[in-house]
């Protein structure tokens, strides 16, 4: 949803969002194949595709300069059951926040 927006894509929005993937994908960030399990001590897993997460971020953007932006972003993620089986994954959750400077030319 965007709240507000100016002119050159400045303005707010919040951002809502739910990831799926196949088993090969989330196995690839999440999984732990036998190899890594014994060399790690790290609990084996081989995760099923699907759902991984959902979340929201929230984007401002601020022109300061005729070809200055500068963009804040903040956001959150929660992983799916099938995700939190994996000893990569500590917390439910994952948090972020960017703060980029952009020139336009």
């Amino acid at each position: 949803h965007v709240f507000f927006q100016g002119k050159g894509n400045a303005g707010a929005e919040i951002i809502a969002f739910s990831t799926f993937g196949s088993k090969d994908n989330i196995n690839t960030f999440f999984g732990v194949p036998e190899l890594d399990s014994d060399v790690s001590g790290l609990q084996q897993v081989d995760l099923d595709g699907g759902y991984r997460s959902s979340g929201f971020n929230i984007v401002y953007r601020s022109n300061i300069a005729q070809n200055l932006q500068i963009t804040a972003k903040t956001g959150i993620e929660f992983y799916s059951s099938e995700v939190k089986k994996s000893d990569l994954v500590r917390d439910g959750s994952e948090t972020s926040a960017d703060l980029s400077v952009l020139w336009k030319f």
